[in-house]
């Protein structure tokens, strides 16, 4: 199996490749600015174990759909999923373990800072 930055080159010019990443990060961004609210309500409501499970899930068919059919439309979907499941998941847990472990307060507003 192929990196997906060597299919992709052999698909798409440097151009074509640099506008697909450009809009493969900025489409991650804006979706985990408005996804990141839904995901905490959702992490509550069916439990962490479930949404942390859910990455790495995400991730398996995806990779799997593009290795064996890829095209720059398979590779690019594949990316901006598993990015955005990996920060949407990551960033969800880390504050959720951090509320739990601190209760609030300063020492909560500490950690948080750090985890940005």
């Amino acid at each position: 199996v192929q990196p997906r930055q060597q299919l992709l080159s052999r698909l798409l010019s440097d151009e074509q490749l640099a506008n697909q990443a450009n809009g493969a990060a900025s489409l991650v961004a804006a979706m985990e600015f408005m996804l990141t609210p839904t995901i905490g309500a959702l992490s509550d409501r069916v439990g962490r174990r479930a949404l942390m499970l859910s990455a790495p899930a995400v991730g398996l068919a995806t990779r799997a759909v593009a290795a064996l059919r890829p095209s720059s439309l398979l590779l690019t979907v594949e990316r901006v999923s598993n990015d955005l499941a990996r920060a949407l998941v990551g960033t969800t847990m880390c504050h959720a373990g951090l509320a739990d472990a601190f209760q609030g307060g300063e020492a909560l507003t500490a950690a948080l800072a750090r985890c940005n």
